[in-house]
């Protein structure tokens, strides 16, 4: 419910009924949270990778914080859960695995970062929106990037559509 005078409350009560998302995503597709972990083997009582680099030769990742058991914790709510790895789906099933976890990470780190401050009660719509001189000017660019973008997408658009015709 977000409305021009209300607030979205944000507690940890919200965060901790996020976590059953891993519990889903493991439970609907799990090749996807391997490559969002980089997990690549099949275990139990596994870590919840944070950073590093994923290796998709070794099925490591290098320079990665581990938190013992976080990811089995995450799926099953007990440290001996067993987390399916990347390795038992064929290779040309498995997404871009850097690509996918440095992405996931950015994504996580980012609202824990906002956290504290994500949305307080006195903060609303309203008064949450830029000045008026600042929305203009925005407008303003908008209108000068379209300007510029427009005519250079039709063209390309020409182009690749003639090179189908041939």
């Amino acid at each position: 419910m977000i409305a021009s005078d209300k607030y979205v409350p944000v507690s940890w009560d919200d965060c901790v009924s996020q976590l059953g998302t891993a519990r889903e995503v493991a439970k609907l597709e799990p090749p996807k949270l391997a490559a969002m972990e980089a997990h690549y083997r099949t275990s139990t009582g596994v870590p919840l990778v944070i950073g590093g680099i994923p290796d998709d030769v070794s099925r490591k990742v290098n320079y990665a914080l581990e938190i013992p058991y976080g990811l089995s914790m995450l799926v099953g709510y007990n440290p001996e859960t067993k987390v399916v790895g990347l390795g038992d789906f064929p290779r040309d099933q498995w997404p871009n695995v850097r690509l996918v976890h440095w992405s996931f990470d950015i994504m996580v780190g980012t609202g824990f970062a906002q956290f504290p401050h994500l949305v307080t009660p006195d903060v609303t719509i309203q008064n949450a929106a830029a000045p008026e001189s600042t929305l203009k000017l925005l407008l303003l660019a908008l209108g000068a990037g379209a300007v510029v973008l427009l005519p250079s997408l039709i063209y390309l658009f020409q182009i690749f559509k003639a090179q189908k015709e041939r």
